[in-house]
């Protein structure tokens, strides 16, 4: 599956215009994501981002095909992957250029075998809400930061297009600008443990456009 997102900062003006256009309240919810990375950060410097919240695994990667994101649209397309083989694959011919010649039984077994680490960890408390196709998240990371997330899922990634598009067109009528990009709860992160990475991450994503 493919995720187009797109963050902005929340205000009680766009929640209440969110319970006008009748968006559902579904879940409010605590959960921890642990980053895994090498000791050089290989997969973040490439767009990896390996996570564990909770019990769950994900692996975030760019899709198949590059993306270059519009002048009026500061959101983000990431191929999600959660089989721990394919996560295996994948992070197999990132490292290595090579077909995986062997299969995984646990994240764990990953871990161990390209010698990962945990990075980061960050709590989270989430408000989420559906509205049609759009899944809206709203993050409270402790007292200091708080971001919103407007994202759908598509299984093609010519499906793509059209999602970015339905998207901003959602955002606007909601009354936040879509050209400004807001910054994640990694990002934030990142401003404050490992700043000199969050700009390189920012260098390798701009020569990526």
């Amino acid at each position: 599956m493919i995720e187009v997102e797109l963050k902005f900062a929340f205000t009680d003006e766009i929640l209440q215009k969110l319970k006008d256009f009748g968006a559902v309240f579904e879940n409010d919810f605590n959960f921890s994501d642990k980053y895994y990375d090498t000791t050089d950060f290989q997969l973040v410097l490439s767009d990896y981002w390996l996570r564990q919240r909770n019990e769950s695994v994900e692996l975030k990667c760019p899709p198949r095909e590059s993306y270059s994101i519009a002048d009026d649209f500061c959101g983000t397309v990431y191929r999600e992957v959660h089989d721990v083989n394919l996560i295996g694959e994948l992070l197999e011919k990132l490292f290595n250029g090579k077909t995986l010649t062997t299969t995984f039984q646990s994240f764990f077994e990953i871990i161990d075998h390209y010698k990962l680490q945990v990075f980061a960890e960050i709590h989270t408390r989430r408000k989420s809400f559906r509205l049609k196709e759009f899944c809206i998240d709203l993050d409270y990371v402790g007292e200091e930061y708080h971001v919103g997330e407007i994202e759908t899922m598509v299984e093609d990634e010519a499906q793509v297009s059209e999602a970015r598009q339905k998207i901003q067109n959602f955002a606007q009528k909601l009354g936040f600008c879509t050209k400004t990009g807001v910054p994640g709860k990694m990002d934030a992160y990142l401003s404050q443990h490992y700043p000199d990475l969050l700009r390189r991450i920012r260098d390798f994503k701009f020569s990526q456009k």
